[in-house]
């Protein structure tokens, strides 16, 4: 089994910027500015707690094992996906997200997304972060285990 973690360090320049319009939005409220100062020091205050959240250990992950693997993401688990019912990974480029490890599960957890998802794509499902690794060196080393888990 393989514990893989998101390179924390990509969390820590979003946690301060999100924490320093947080400030300027109180700031903004201190100096009567309203309804203006209200909405940035709420909404980068959400923003700061999901970096925040990014950042505590355990909070994201992806485990590995011979039986599939398995994803944390902000707290959230979701379910074991088996080798024998994954494609193949590669690297895509998203629009608006980079080069990421894309997939297509059987049966796609969400079938109206999935639609989209393959014709922006050509696969239903994405990994959220790269674990630290490149797109490449992730998708290599889960079509790895994917050969190995489906020859047993």
């Amino acid at each position: 089994m393989a514990v893989l973690r998101p390179a924390r360090k990509r969390g820590f320049p979003g946690l301060a910027l999100a924490l320093l319009f947080t400030a300027g939005g109180v700031l903004m409220i201190r100096d009567k500015q309203g309804g203006a100062g209200w909405f940035c020091a709420l909404f980068f205050g959400l923003c700061s707690l999901v970096f925040a959240l990014q950042l505590w250990p355990g909070a994201s992950y992806l485990r590995i094992s011979t039986e599939g693997f398995e994803m944390r993401v902000l707290l959230r688990r979701r379910p074991l996906v088996r080798w024998d019912r994954v494609s193949e990974f590669r690297v895509a480029a998203l629009p608006g997200a980079g080069r990421m490890v894309v997939y297509s599960p059987d049966p796609p957890p969400q079938p109206g997304l999935a639609a989209v998802n393959r014709a922006l794509v050509g696969e239903t499902d994405a990994l959220p972060d790269n674990f630290g690794r490149s797109p490449e060196q992730l998708a290599e080393l889960l079509n790895e285990w994917r050969r190995n888990g489906a020859a047993r």
